[in-house]
């Protein structure tokens, strides 16, 4: 007879030495799923190594995944992957598209399994922020950054390692750093010193690497996600953060009208002569079209850049800018996953918002849970311009951070 999960932060397993080697293998799952991230054929290693873990979870736990509320989101999203994987014209980029987020999703349920108390919150954060911190050393090699995107960096720093355009998208990384940033403040608010360490050495690298890849979409959700923290935590904010957008708007207006603030926050897409609003607009425009021709399907996994370049208004004989992802992270994935999939992904940020929200009404592990709202805030202005918290590695991170969120609402008050 299987035992009853809800028994399982109290009296499963009986001994404190198989709780916690139980506690271990769930832990090793974390770096397993990212087997997943391999290019094929090497990533079908990941497609038999990640069912252990829900294998494993049923025989010490008595069910596959832990119950939460998200579960329901989590299904209707997977119902509509599976949907895109089967109507998709183009199967392998959909499987690689698929494993991606099968990896975010794991992570997701191994720390809902593994944070059960702040202790535990705190080290995963700061394990976030290590690799914020990693992606930051790895710059000079393997990020195909500019010198003079925006501004011209100082000679020192004009070099890299890296032929260009051969390395990651600085807007990428960009957006993944924004997103880490908030997490690597409130560990140097923390009360735990290790905590407050990690903190203080990732801030100062973190800030210098924004300046060096100019990514102006990761600056803008950047700094809209901490105006959302700011008038979290004082209420006097609120008001006047419309008014600063609207003295913000006026400005634009002087110096050059709609198009020059999507010039400061935008970059090019790829077409010589269009400019990036306009690209962008013809962009979600066509997206909204492929949506309402097809609502429950989309049109496949990972068969954007396969289909868009030559779906009306654009044709075979003409098409369009060939695009890697439209650029705006819900529409996506709509596109991907259908109007179903789009319903549990947003479910699931939704809900994972809230429960941020209540750690922090409650003053669970103070600070983290604010940093973990304006993180997930960042996500989703980065989104409206960009699509990196999808189909790519960058949506793990994503995972991680939901799984944070759902975890602090989890804890006790009166764990420790």
């Amino acid at each position: 007879m299987t035992r009853p999960e809800s028994a399982w932060a109290h009296t499963m397993p009986r001994s404190f030495s198989v709780q916690l080697a139980s506690r271990n293998v769930f832990l090793s799952f974390i770096p397993l799923t990212l087997l997943l991230f391999l290019p094929l054929p090497w990533m079908i290693f990941g497609w038999f190594v990640l069912p252990a873990y829900y294998a494993f979870r049923r025989r010490a736990v008595g069910s596959a995944f832990p119950r939460t509320a998200a579960n329901g989101f989590v299904l209707l999203l997977l119902s509509g992957v599976v949907i895109g994987l089967m109507v998709s014209p183009a199967r392998l980029s959909g499987v690689e598209s698929a494993g991606k987020l099968l990896a975010g999703i794991t992570a997701f349920y191994v720390l809902l399994d593994t944070l059960k108390t702040p202790a535990h919150v705190w080290r995963a954060a700061a394990a976030l922020v290590g690799v914020g911190l990693g992606l930051v050393l790895l710059l000079p090699f393997a990020v195909s950054w500019s010198a003079d995107k925006v501004y011209t960096l100082p000679a020192f720093l004009d070099w890299t390692l890296r032929p260009p355009g051969q390395g990651a998208n600085p807007n990428i990384v960009g957006g993944l750093l924004a997103v880490i940033f908030p997490i690597a403040c409130a560990l140097v608010f923390s009360h735990r010193r290790f905590e407050r360490l990690v903190g203080a050495v990732a801030l100062g690298p973190m800030v210098m690497a924004l300046f060096v890849l100019q990514a102006r979409g990761a600056w803008f959700a950047l700094l809209g996600g901490l105006g959302i923290g700011a008038g979290f935590l004082r209420r006097w904010l609120v008001p006047v953060l419309p008014l600063m957008l609207l003295g913000a708007l006026y400005l634009n207006q002087q110096l050059g009208g709609g198009a020059a603030l999507s010039d400061v926050i935008f970059g090019k897409i790829g077409t010589p002569t269009g400019g990036t609003l306009q690209e962008r607009v013809a962009l979600w425009s066509q997206a909204l079209d492929l949506i309402r021709a097809h609502p429950l399907t989309g049109i496949g996994m990972g068969a954007y850049e396969f289909v868009a370049p030559y779906a009306p208004p654009h044709s075979p004989l003409e098409p369009g800018l060939v695009a890697p992802h439209a650029h705006n992270l819900f529409f996506q994935v709509a596109l991907d996953a259908g109007l179903v999939g789009l319903c549990g992904f947003v479910g699931v940020l939704a809900l994972c918002f809230f429960s941020a929200w209540r750690a922090h009404k409650r003053g669970t592990a103070a600070p983290l849970p604010l940093a973990v709202l304006v993180a997930l805030g960042i996500v989703v202005l980065h989104g409206l311009g960009d699509s990196v918290f999808w189909m790519l590695k960058a949506q793990w991170v994503l995972w991680f951070l939901l799984g944070c969120a759902l975890a602090l609402d989890r804890i006790s008050p009166n764990a420790r």
